[in-house]
């Protein structure tokens, strides 16, 4: 039984804000009450009932000192949620700001700021490894793009869905029309600008979102499986129908891999020394301009930092005060045992 609520205990603790915050402080409540009440018993039957006392809250509370450390120090626990202790114990994420086909602002209960001047305005990066931007480290603008763009893909696909109330979801993040297929849309050209979110040094990100084709590998010569050895173009190019775009090897063989469409390659279906099978899309075109094609938008997503590691930091002062109390408390009790026996001649 006590295992099964320590385990529970575990979950809900780790499971982050809202109902299992509450749901973690009864579970603990409960341990404490089954647990702890076991301990006693047995230490108020050979020490004494006050003196087991004081010994069982001693391990106990230093048992949280140390469950505190480890959650203060691994940011693991309960997180909270918005509005409990004001913002302390969210995480830091991104989230969805904006979508128009000719952004100019994206307002959001963070902030507003203004993306008129995206791409190529003041403060605008490309993610890459050299960037340096708001509280991001070196390195650190291209690895946060792999958090934002599933964000900004993600409020693309609400806007534009056929499914009955996804699109109402979105909807008041999203300006104007759009037209583009909800299977067949990818974002390219994020930039990224240093921007204050909630008073905290953050950051924007501001990208395009277009109708794409797949470009297919075809039969590799007859070869079951190849292996990718070389690029032939890089991202951004603009290709046309019978463009080599990679080189494949297949039994000591080199494949040139062509194009059977037209359209500007934004990204490659694969990484060098990868194994690639016939008829499987091998890299993504933007298809913007391209006869038929629909217009492209601009999508934004804005990264509000968080403070996960706050409510451990006050669960472990608490801890620690209550533990040092109890220290207090049995050597007071041990003093007044050695008053009270009496004194030998």
């Amino acid at each position: 039984m006590r295992s099964e609520i320590a385990l529970l205990a575990t979950e809900a603790a780790t499971g982050g804000g809202g109902d299992h915050f509450w749901k973690g402080i009864a579970i603990t409540v409960a341990f404490i009450v089954v647990f702890v009440g076991s301990v006693w018993l047995l230490t108020s039957m050979i020490l004494g009932a006050k003196l087991g006392y004081f010994v069982t809250g001693a391990c106990l509370f230093a048992v949280m000192t140390i469950l505190s450390l480890i959650w203060f120090f691994t940011a693991l626990g309960p997180k909270g949620e918005e509005g409990f202790w004001g913002d302390l114990g969210t995480e830091t994420a991104w989230h969805p700001a904006a979508l128009a086909p000719d952004l100019q602002e994206a307002d959001t209960r963070w902030g507003t700021w203004d993306t008129s001047d995206y791409p190529d305005g003041e403060g605008w990066v490309e993610p890459d490894e050299n960037a340096e931007l708001a509280d991001l480290g070196k390195g650190r603008a291209e690895s946060e793009l792999e958090n934002a763009e599933p964000v900004m893909e993600a409020l693309v696909s609400e806007a534009v869905s056929d499914i009955p109330g996804e699109r109402e979801s979105a909807s008041d993040m999203v300006e104007g029309e759009l037209a583009l297929d909800p299977e067949k849309f990818t974002t390219t050209d994020v930039r990224m600008k240093a921007v204050d979110v909630a008073g905290k040094e953050s950051v924007l990100a501001v990208g395009r979102a277009v109708a794409t084709e797949e470009i297919m590998a075809g039969d590799l010569g007859g070869k079951p499986e190849a292996t990718v050895t070389k690029f032939l173009v890089e991202r951004g190019a603009d290709v046309t129908p019978g463009t080599p775009v990679m080189e494949v090897e297949a039994d000591g063989q080199v494949l040139p891999l062509a194009s059977d469409k037209a359209g500007k390659l934004v990204k490659f279906g694969f990484r060098l020394d990868d194994k690639i099978k016939p008829n499987v899309p091998m890299a993504t075109l933007d298809m913007t301009g391209q006869p038929g094609a629909p217009d492209d938008a601009e999508v934004a997503a804005v990264r509000v930092r968080g403070s996960v590691k706050v409510p451990a930091f006050i669960y472990l002062v608490v801890s620690v005060i209550l533990f040092i109390l109890h220290l207090i408390g049995v050597s007071k009790l041990e003093r007044e045992a050695r008053l009270s026996q009496p004194q030998l001649a």
